[in-house]
């Protein structure tokens, strides 16, 4: 409340020294909070435009003061570079008035950072209140300090204080390291003398004051802690004592990267030996990618640690001839020196005819130059989205030179995308779709002096200018300079698209327009890249892979040692499980339905796997997940969107977690569509909070050093020519029921409200990890060809291609799914053959399959206005809607079990469990009958009609994991359409059935007076069984109420009150 309340203490500078570049000053003060005593504290600002910085709090010890650590401490030059201020306050107050002892290690410059509580010191030794209340607001009001981006770390009593201050202000400080800390005070001389004179006897406060205690109660925020402690240090046994940190840390399961410096002392020589190592800590908190320490081996790339492009090291003379020669666009070549001197020394003869070749090569030279330079239409080959048609027209369209603030690329990768599944709603029409690729620039509009041709560059569909209010805010990565006009898919130059065919207009798409062989693109959507790293798949990071990534790094801002939960394995499911290894995470859960998945989500790093619809009875996904991690989690990442998966998105995290949703259609909607509220916190931020042009550089660079995963998500290349056919594939049960093939405008009315993720085409289910080669970088693949394309695609094909089009593209995308011998048929193939034997299409399961094309049909009936008063089957595996069930091809596309067979998906496991429930019931039903029946012999010789007709029982649907072959599960290949369902509602009547004769027979039996004696007893056993059941059944909802009670005593009891812990 002090901090809301009190007005900052207005800061007088009275010194300032140049330094590395950058600038120390020296402020003077009053400070109220240390009872109006003058204050001196030192700040080293970085030289940069003008910008706000991440700071770090530096804590000098005993006897220091403002001035020590920025004469000696030796990180001026890299706060410098890595444009972090650095901020050294004295160590206590001064002045006249200040209590004082006439010993060092108490009284004036050795406060211990603390809030003394005993008479002579409380007024003026709160120096604990100074530095986190009223220091920051007095710092942020004086220079361009990023206040939400604070880091502390110190020495010795600092060192102390540093830990001191973080572990009682969760969430303030995003990083904390120490040099020779005091440990534990309370076992040490020093802290004895100081805390006896601060704090009495008080031994609670001398508990709240000490960071091994601290540590040992500790339920904040997931902490990372880096101690250096030098061998040589005549303090080390008695007063620092790190063995007693680094116990509790390990008891308590709190990562500490404690590094023993052998023969380094207690001295600055040791702080300026390591302080580097200590700001690139900071700062990989504060400023970069990754969340990095420096433990043993590690070493990573400048971009780990720094956003600052020019940290990464510059490519060599041989790297960037290598580089140039790599390019598509050659030199211009230029008359040489040696030719013009050549010629001036030939005879006079001679000399007329160099003179002419001369001219000759100059003329030359500025005809290419023209050529060049001019601006002028391209014809490109693109795939054309219209409005009257259901598949992507290829047509040669023309492509206008780029205006001002545009530039003109030829794309050399494409990866399709869910994005262009769900684009019907963005109009206008016709225009070329395609979210995500890598180009190489063609040419450059007026203004555009960021880009040349022959650069290679990502175009993004997250623009970013550095001159709005989104771009300089400092936590937005929302940039409003071209959004106006790429939503409507026109450029800003002109409100008009750069497409044409004819004389109509062409629309571009989220300002990249993929699908085409040229492009225009606003420069500020584009990001350049180095020309070492292979184009072709650096498009991934551009979409949905970067996206993924940043919901670790950047939204949930995961630190090492932390426990998450992973919903959805698909490929942003996978980015994020990789991001979460690479940024230290202790316990991965990774959830998903599908066995295959879970495999491969294991593959890549989830250290427990947990199949949703295969928990035992009673058991939630909650209950799991305490199972396997011991607690609840720190972050839970939805990668599904499912809404039946929500609430236990929301409950599987602690009171302080964070839920963060990625490439989800409608992002955190589908989860507050639940009943359960969000937690410690649910959010989504676009493109994973990246900001395009500065930092997907970095993401490059890492992939680069071997540290990303970018190739391996690439798991089959398609030639261009076959978009159409990678699109009919790319999501076989998902469009309208028509006969005709569908495009993305077909598909996005099912689409738009339905997939677990909107990047997942990438990555195949049942795939394994694909490796790079030895040499480290992907080989050449030759695209494969199509299986057939219709004769209309191929005439259009003759039509446009040109010689200087023959080339193909690589269009990265992945199938779900398994390959077989046969074909598997595009979506227009299995409606044709609904009616076919079953086990003709190749590897649908059954059960799941008829049930979804059940309940598709009736909402499109009920839709057009229809009455529909078929059965619908109740369960929905996907949620979101009646169109669900069939929104991914995974739901009911067998699964390989790896020999051959296949899996059964979770929804003919489910229903088959309905159908074995019932014919359990059904004999058990059919049993007392029996019995009764056989007592109603003995006792009379007419038997009491039945009330109602049994039905006939049919064979229930045998399960799908059988052998594939047409002999196997005879009784499921010859079912129709209506089989699966027909067999449950006959199920269910022949219950009723029995269930109605049983009753009328004991409603018979209580009636007769002339019962028999064993008749009697079989009744009384039966009713007392009745009431026995009854009762355990009320004692169980008893128990379950009780245990729901005490779990949320528990949960109430993990959170500190009166704290928010987000």
């Amino acid at each position: 409340m002090l901090r809301h309340m009190m007005a900052p203490p207005e800061l007088l500078e009275i010194g300032s020294h140049c330094c590395y570049g950058g600038t120390v000053y020296r402020f003077e003060h009053i400070s109220p909070v240390l009872g109006d005593c003058s204050m001196k504290l030192s700040a080293f600002v970085p030289s940069a435009p003008p910008t706000k910085f991440p700071g770090v709090i530096w804590l000098s010890g005993l006897t220091c003061t403002d001035e020590s650590f920025a004469q000696r401490g030796a990180g001026l030059a890299m706060a410098q570079r890595l444009k972090l201020i650095l901020i050294m306050p004295d160590t206590s107050p001064r002045g006249e008035g200040v209590p004082d002892e006439d010993t060092f290690d108490v009284g004036v410059g050795a406060s211990y950072y603390v809030n003394a509580t005993t008479e002579k010191y409380k007024k003026h030794y709160r120096m604990l209140d100074y530095l986190t209340q009223e220091l920051p607001s007095a710092l942020v009001a004086k220079l361009p300090l990023l206040p939400e981006k604070l880091g502390i770390m110190g020495h010795s009593m600092g060192g102390h204080g540093a830990l001191v201050a973080a572990l009682k202000n969760p969430g303030m400080y995003r990083s904390v390291s120490a040099f020779a800390p005091i440990s534990n005070p309370s076992e040490a001389p020093w802290g004895q003398k100081a805390f006896n004179l601060y704090f009495g006897e008080d031994k609670a406060a001398w508990a709240d004051n000490d960071a091994v205690e601290l540590l040992r109660r500790y339920r904040g925020p997931p902490l990372r802690l880096l101690v250096d402690q030098g061998t040589s240090d005549m303090f080390l046994s008695e007063q620092l004592k790190p063995g007693l940190l680094k116990a509790v840390c390990d008891e308590k399961g709190i990562p500490l990267t404690l590094r023993m410096q052998s023969d380094y002392d207690h001295s600055y020589y040791f702080i300026s030996s390591f302080i580097q190592d200590h700001l690139k800590f900071h700062a990989s908190f504060l400023n970069g990618v990754l969340r990095w320490c420096p433990d043993p081996g590690t070493s990573l790339a400048p971009s780990v640690y720094s956003v600052d492009p020019t940290l990464a090291e510059e490519p060599s003379g041989a790297e960037t001839a290598n580089a140039d020669e790599a390019t598509d666009v050659a030199p211009k070549e230029e008359p040489s020196e040696s030719t013009v001197a050549d010629a001036g020394e030939t005879t006079p003869e001679g000399a007329e005819e160099a003179r002419e070749e001369v001219e000759a090569a100059t003329n030359a030279l500025q005809t290419v130059q023209i050529i060049d330079g001019s601006p002028k239409e391209i014809d490109s080959l693109a795939a054309v989205s219209l409005p009257d048609e259901t598949a992507l027209q290829l047509v040669k369209v023309k492509v206008a030179p780029p205006q001002a603030g545009e530039v003109r690329v030829r794309q050399v990768a494409a990866v399709p995308s869910r994005v262009d599944l769900v684009a019907e709603k963005e109009k206008p029409y016709p225009r070329i779709l395609g979210l995500e690729s890598s180009a190489i620039v063609e040419d450059v509009g007026e203004g555009v002096v960021e880009f040349q041709p022959g650069d290679h560059v990502i175009p993004c569909y997250q623009a970013h200018c550095g001159e709005c209010a989104g771009c300089k805010a400092a936590e937005s990565n929302y940039c409003d300079s071209v959004h106006h006009a790429t939503s409507r898919g026109v450029m800003v130059a002109d409100s008009r698209p750069r497409f044409s065919y004819g004389s109509t207009e062409v629309y571009h798409f989220k300002g990249t327009s993929a699908f085409s062989e040229y492009s225009v693109v606003h420069a500020h959507s584009l990001i350049k890249v180095r020309k070492d790293a292979p184009l072709a798949y650096l498009g991934l990071l551009g979409g949905g892979v970067a996206a993924a990534l940043g919901a670790v790094w950047n939204v949930g801002r995961v630190q090492r040692g932390a426990s998450a939960v992973v919903f959805g394995a698909q490929a942003e499911g996978l980015a994020v499980i990789a991001a979460l290894v690479k940024a230290g995470a202790g316990k991965i859960v990774a959830v998903d339905p599908y066995s295959s998945r879970l495999d491969l989500a294991q593959k890549w790093g989830a250290t427990s796997l947990l199949n949703p619809y295969s928990l035992p009875e009673g058991v939630s996904i909650k209950d799991q997940i305490l199972k396997l991690i011991g607690s609840t989690a720190d972050f839970a990442f939805d990668c599904r969107g499912d809404l039946e998966l929500a609430p236990s998105v929301l409950e599987v995290v602690k009171e302080w977690g964070k839920c963060v949703t990625v490439g989800t259609p409608h992002g955190p909607d589908v989860l507050l569509r639940s009943s359960w509220p969000p937690p410690g916190g649910l959010t989504s931020v676009t493109f994973g909070g990246w900001r395009s042009k500065p930092q997907i550089p970095l993401l490059v660079d890492l992939y680069m050093a071997g540290e990303l995963k970018v190739d391996e998500y690439v798991t089959r290349e398609e030639s261009f020519e076959n978009i159409n056919d990678v699109f009919d594939n790319f999501d076989d049960a998902t469009g309208e029921f028509e006969s005709q093939p569908l495009s993305p405008k077909a598909l996005a009315r099912v689409c738009s409200a339905c997939s677990s993720a909107i990047f997942m085409m990438r990555l195949a289910d049942h795939a394994e990890v694909p490796r790079p080669p030895p040499s480290g970088r992907p080989e050449p693949q030759a695209p494969s060809k199509s299986q057939s394309t219709p004769a209309l695609r191929a005439s259009q094909l003759r039509s446009a291609a040109e010689p200087n089009m023959s080339k193909r593209y690589d269009v990265s995308m992945g199938i779900l799914g398994r390959e077989t011998s046969k074909p598997r048929p595009a979506l227009q193939a299995v409606l044709r053959s609904m009616r076919r034997p079953i086990h003709e299409i190749h590897g649908l399961d059954t059960a799941h399959w008829l049930a979804s094309v059940e309940r598709a049909r009736s909402a499109e009936r009920r839709r057009r206005g229809g009455v529909d008063k078929r059965p619908v089957p109740s369960w929905n595996f996907r949620g979101g809607g009646p169109l669900q069930p069939i929104a991914g091809i995974t739901d009911r596309v067998s699964q390989t079990d790896g020999k051959g067979g296949f899996e059964t998906s979770p929804g003919a496991t489910h229903l088959q469990q309905k159908l074995d429930e019932q014919l359990r019931r059904q004999e058990e039903l059919q049993r007392q009958l029996a019995q009764l029946q056989g007592a109603d012999e003995e006792a009379a010789e007419v038997e009491p009609a039945d009330p109602a007709p049994m039905p006939p029982q049919e064979p229930p649907v045998a399960e799908t994991k059988a052998d594939p072959s047409p002999t196997a599960n005879s009784a499921v290949e010859e079912m129709d359409d209506d089989a699966v369902l027909r067999a449950l509602e006959e199920q269910r009547s022949l219950r009723r059935s029995l269930r109605a004769k049983l009753q009328h027979l004991l409603g018979e039996r209580k009636s007769d007076t002339a019962q028999d004696p064993k008749e009697e007893k079989l009744l009384a056993e039966h009713e007392q069984m009745d009431k026995r059941l009854r009762k355990q059944m009320e004692e169980i909802r008893s128990q379950e109420e009780v245990l729901r009670k005490l779990q949320k005593q528990a949960q109430q009891f993990q959170a500190p009150s009166g704290r928010d812990l987000r």
